[in-house]
């Protein structure tokens, strides 16, 4: 008797952000019944929450990347039944670095009726900026919007220090 060559298939590769639980990774074969999956994974520089080896599906993970740049982890999966095995498959999950907004200056203090002028960056290149705004009784010219910076001209009409907050 002779086997038909073994083939695992796999699904669509996921990209998720860090912090992220990771889809559960059901793996399948050309040959119904009997196959048995072991993997290996390794991960890029930064990337930590997932089961270095396994057998059987790919778990569902939380997944971290503490790195400036999106990374990758690589399970190399290999499948084998009634002695013999197919190729060796890679499968992907990426995993997205999170943004972290920061404000400069981060508190600043205005007179009423000037400009607040506060430039907008992140840890990762390219990011687009919004805010909503909260201001206190009598402050006007505090809105919502978007940009790499705010620049709103803000007018305090009551008798007392107010303070105008920019959620980023």
């Amino acid at each position: 008797m002779v086997e038909p060559q073994l083939q695992t298939i796999l699904p669509a590769s996921q990209n998720i952000c860090s912090g992220g639980s990771s889809s559960l990774v059901n793996l399948y074969s050309n040959i119904t019944g009997g196959v048995s999956f072991n993997w290996v994974a390794t991960g890029t520089s930064g990337i930590s929450g997932f089961a270095a080896s396994g057998s059987g599906n790919v778990p569902s993970e939380i997944l971290t990347n503490t790195s400036t740049t999106p990374g990758t982890i690589t399970y190399s999966i290999s499948a084998s039944t009634m002695g013999c095995s197919g190729p060796s498959q890679n499968y992907t999950i990426t995993v997205n670095t999170l943004p972290v907004a920061t404000a400069s200056p981060a508190s600043p203090s205005v007179c009423s009726g000037t400009q607040v002028n506060i430039d907008l960056s992140s840890n990762i290149g390219g990011a687009n900026f919004n805010w909503t705004v909260s201001a206190g009784n009598g402050v006007t010219g505090a809105t919502s919007g978007s940009g790499g910076a705010i620049q709103q001209t803000l007018t305090n009409t009551s008798q007392s220090v107010q303070t105008v907050s920019y959620f980023i």
